[in-house]
């Protein structure tokens, strides 16, 4: 989608052309996401902040590390948790935050494509609460906004934004497989029984609101949204962020650290039952997350060193001459000032006839990349072999990427 590598783009103009910027927009997506959590309590105090702080850097220890790779995931989850924040806090107000609610979304679902289900979820949340105006200003906002936004993005990017947005995600190979696995990924989390008894809490308490009925319908819409994301090729833990972002949002309106303390000090044979039971299992829950900062800071050492050496064989790749072919890094092409000469979309409409390894067998240097966890090169490096390509050097970028750097036998 669009909208994420725009705004990359954009920041590149004004910061380093680095992943270390992109990263900075996840680190800011997820301050964004505590504050949202924060302001949609009913009291922001000290005590409520740290619960958010705990619930988005301790809960998603494991999802906000992987996203620092630079992807869009914590992005697109901000602006669609915004656009119910936005709803849900101001359409009393003025309507202007429900045409911005509708921005906000749009702007989700062109960063990443399956954000979509947020639509349907605030729409039919204000329907079921008879709040028909703002569904429609809400709806007709979003469907203009939307037209104008990809018309500006086709102006800008040309024709191959609606192949790379909406063909080339359908050629994803399904690992139906993973059909079991991936519910499981999502269910067997602790803290989903925990966030359902709180908000049964709520509405025995008479507490019910529009935020709730969202909410709970945009996390069983993002339930199979995060499946169908999770299961197809290249699928990773990323892919349950949208879920587990709702869930802490419900669960972070639903439970008040100062009512409850209270509540526990007050006494009364009844009143601290129940209070005592949610701490209880509050307390297991966060002794179950068996968080290892250790590993998680080591990580730096190996990121640093994959930027110096990305560095290294961009600077070394810049003196040669000839063609050079990186079909899994088109951006390292970019980097030292070559023209591509390959893409997803040209592979997929030249089937048949003149696919990636034929390209590679004419270029002057190729670059294949072997990934531990779900890719390798193995019949482009076979056919480099036997067509007497030389290999110069691999470089290690980290423990999952090796770089392959071949020479075809008579490059310049």
């Amino acid at each position: 989608a669009p909208f994420f590598p725009l705004f990359g783009a954009f920041l590149f103009l004004l910061l380093p052309e680095s992943l270390l910027t992109l990263r900075f927009v996840t680190v800011l997506s997820l301050i964004g996401v505590s504050l949202l959590y924060w302001k949609s309590s009913e009291k922001q105090s000290v005590l409520q902040l740290l619960l958010v702080l705990a619930m988005v850097f301790v809960w998603h220890n494991s999802l906000a590390h992987f996203d620092l790779h630079a992807k869009s995931d914590s992005f697109s989850s901000f602006l669609g948790l915004l656009s119910i924040f936005l709803l849900i806090d101001g359409r009393h107000k003025d309507y202007r935050f429900v045409i911005a609610s509708a921005i906000a979304v749009s702007l989700s679902f062109s960063s990443k494509q399956n954000m979509l289900f947020f639509l349907p979820a605030i729409l039919a949340g204000l329907f079921l609460h008879k709040e028909y105006k703002a569904m429609f200003i809400h709806a007709f906002t979003f469907a203009g906004f939307t037209a104008l936004s990809w018309a500006f993005f086709y102006w800008f990017t040309g024709p191959a934004i609606f192949f790379y947005s909406f063909v080339q995600p359908g050629t994803f190979e399904i690992r139906w497989a993973g059909l079991d696995s991936a519910p499981y990924n999502i269910l067997r989390s602790y803290f989903i029984p925990f966030t359902i008894m709180m908000v049964l809490r709520a509405f025995y308490k008479g507490q019910w609101a529009l935020k709730y009925t969202i909410l709970i319908l945009a996390l069983l819409l993002a339930f199979p949204a995060s499946i169908a994301t999770a299961i197809k090729a290249g699928g990773l833990s990323n892919a349950y962020q949208p879920f587990f972002y709702i869930l802490s949002f419900l669960f972070v309106i639903s439970f008040q650290v100062d009512d409850w303390l209270h509540k526990l000090k007050s006494g009364g044979r009844k009143q601290w039952i129940a209070p005592a039971l949610i701490t209880f299992l509050a307390l297991s829950f966060f002794l179950t997350l068996r968080i290892g900062p250790a590993s998680t800071i080591s990580t730096w050492q190996y990121r640093m060193q994959a930027q110096n050496e990305y560095e290294r064989l961009a600077a070394d790749l810049k003196e040669t001459e000839g063609v050079v072919f990186a079909p899994m890094d088109n951006y390292l092409t970019l980097k030292i000032g070559r023209p591509l000469v390959w893409s997803a979309k040209w592979e997929l409409e030249t089937v048949g006839t003149r696919k990636y390894i034929d390209m590679a067998l004419e270029a002057d240097h190729v670059i294949t990349i072997n990934w531990n966890i779900w890719y390798r090169s193995t019949r482009l490096e076979e056919a480099l072999q036997a067509n007497g390509f030389t290999e110069v050097r691999r470089t290690r970028m980290d423990q999952q990427r090796e770089y392959v750097w071949w020479t075809a036998p008579e490059a310049p």
